[in-house]
């Protein structure tokens, strides 16, 4: 998911993925890609890696949840 979530916005390179995924090992890091890859919700291009139209629906069909739990935690604040 996280992956996912980091390229929610705009395609991103293999070390901007990793950079942004907590320093994952490149091995871990290449897995994952060529799950999501193979998954059909990534694909690779001229930025590096980006959501596929597939991708993007998951990513909107998630928004719900992500909108609860950012809820959850304010809720925890007040």
């Amino acid at each position: 998911m996280r992956i996912l979530w980091e390229l929610r916005n705009t395609p991103r390179s293999f070390r901007e993925l990793q950079a942004q995924c907590d320093a994952m090992s490149p091995s871990v890091l290449n897995t994952r890609i060529k799950q999501l890859s193979e998954a059909k919700l990534i694909n690779k291009c001229t930025n590096g890696y980006q959501l596929t139209d597939l991708g993007v629906s998951l990513m909107e069909t998630l928004d719900p949840l992500r909108e609860w739990a950012n809820n959850w935690e304010e809720s925890f604040k007040a």
